[in-house]
C-alpha cells in the first residue's frame, strides 16, 4: 500500500533485498504516500513503479488490471487496499497479514469480513507474520475456509556480534528507548509510568522516543505531569534507526498488541537488552522465556526489568539469550518458505 517508513514497509525493503540477492528480480507497486524508501529500493536494484501512486481506488484496480493482463510473475500483497486492489485485477497472488487486528479497523465488523474474505477467496494462499496473527484471523473469521494460511516470520540480515563493555558506574547515565507510533496500541502512557520508577533510581536516566502520532500532545502533557519531560526526548521520526539503536542501554517495548514487531528484531540484531509485554506476537519473537519480559501495562513490572538490565551481568545474559534466538529470523529461511509457497 505505502512505501513509508514502517514495521511492514521496511520488512518489504528486507525481504526484496534478500529475493534479488537470491536471483528474484522484484517489483514494487506502491499506491498511495510518501515514497520514504524508494532510493533504498533502488539502491537494493528494486524497480519501483509509481504509475498508480494517488488514483483513486477504483482507477487503481483498472490500471492494475491492464498492467498485470500481460505480467508473468508472481504477486505478493502486502495491506488492505493493496490486497484488494490485487484481489480484483484477476491474477495470481499471495498476500500478508501483518496485524492481529480486522482487515479495516474502524469500519463495521460485517464490511471488514466480507472485504477479507473476498481476498482470501481469490488468493492463491495467505501467510501470517506470526502465529498470533494467523490465530487472530481464524478466530475472528475473516478468512475464507478454503484459504490455506501459512505462518511466515519476518526476516532480518543477522548481524556479527561484537564485544561491549556496558558501565554502571556512579556517574552512569542510562539511555532507555523504543521506536514507536504513538497510538494507543503501543501503551506509552506504562512506558512513561514505568520511567517515573528508573529515574529514582536513576535520576540522570533519559527517556528517547522516536516516532510520531495522534496522542503525542497527551503522552507530553503526562510527562510534565509526572515530573519527567526534563528527561524525556520526543526525536519525531527518523531514517537513522541503527545510530538511535545503538545509542541505546535498553529498548522497549509497551504494546498492548502486537502482529510481529520489527523493531524487537531490529534491536536485537544489534546486541541491545529488550524488555517487552508477554502479548500476543512479542514471545515468539523475544521467546517466551526471555529474561526481561514484562506484564501487560503493568509500570512497575517494566520498571524492574529496564533497571533488572542495566546492570552488566543482566545485559550481558539478556543479549546472549537474545542472540541464539535471532537465526530463527535469518533472510534465507523467509526467502526460503515464500518461495515454498509462491510455487
Amino acid at each position: 500500500t505505502t512505501i513509508n517508513r514502517g514495521g511492514a514497509e521496511n520488512q518489504l525493503l528486507i525481504l526484496a533485498k534478500a529475493q534479488i540477492r537470491d536471483g528474484f528480480q522484484v517489483e514494487v507497486i506502491f499506491l498511495k504516500g510518501e515514497p520514504e524508501l524508494v532510493n533504498e529500493f533502488e539502491a537494493a536494484g528494486a524497480k519501483v513503479n509509481s504509475s498508480l501512486h494517488g488514483y483513486h481506488p477504483i482507477r487503481q484496480v483498472f490500471a492494475l488490471r491492464k498492467y498485470l493482463k500481460h505480467y508473468f510473475g508472481f504477486v505478493h500483497a502486502h495491506l488492505p487496499r493493496a490486497e484488494l486492489m490485487t484481489a480484483f485485477s484477476s491474477h495470481k497472488f499471495v498476500f500478508s497479514r501483518h496485524n492481529a487486528e480486522p482487515f479495516f479497523p474502524g469500519s463495521p465488523k460485517v464490511i471488514s469480513n466480507v472485504l477479507s474474505k473476498i481476498v482470501s477467496h481469490r488468493a492463491k494462499a495467505g501467510i501470517a507474520i506470526s502465529k498470533a496473527v494467523r490465530d487472530f484471523l481464524l478466530e475472528s473469521e475473516e478468512i475464507c475456509n478454503c484459504c490455506d494460511i501459512s505462518v511466515v516470520y519476518y526476516g532480518i540480515e543477522v548481524a556479527k556480534p561484537t564485544i561491549e563493555v556496558k558501565s554502571n558506574e556512579q556517574e552512569f547515565s542510562p539511555r532507555i528507548g523504543t521506536i514507536s507510533r504513538l497510538v494507543p496500541q503501543k501503551d506509552l502512557e506504562t512506558l512513561l509510568r514505568a520511567f517515573v520508577i528508573v529515574s529514582a533510581e536513576f535520576p540522570k536516566a533519559e527517556l528517547l522516543i522516536v516516532g510520531s502520532g495522534p496522542l503525542e500532545s497527551s503522552l507530553r502533557l503526562l510527562a510534565k505531569n509526572l515530573g519527567i519531560e526534563k528527561n524525556l526526548k520526543w526525536l519525531g521520526r527518523t531514517s537513522d534507526t541503527e545510530s538511535f539503536y545503538r545509542s541505546l542501554d535498553t529498548f522497549v517495548l509497551t504494546s498492548l498488541y502486537e502482529g510481529f514487531g520489527l523493531v524487537l528484531l531490529e534491536a536485537m540484531n544489534l546486541q541491545i537488552p529488550v524488555v517487552a509485554t508477554n502479548i500476543s506476537a512479542i514471545p515468539e519473537v523475544i521467546g517466551s522465556n526471555h529474561p526481561l519480559i514484562s506484564e501487560l501495562s503493568n509500570p512497575e513490572s517494566f520498571a524492574k526489568n529496564i533497571i533488572s538490565s542495566l546492570s552488566p551481568l543482566m545485559n550481558s545474559k539478556v543479549v546472549e539469550f537474545q542472540r541464539l534466538r535471532l537465526p530463527l529470523f535469518g533472510t534465507d529461511r523467509l526467502v526460503s518458505e515464500l518461495n515454498k509457497i509462491y510455487l
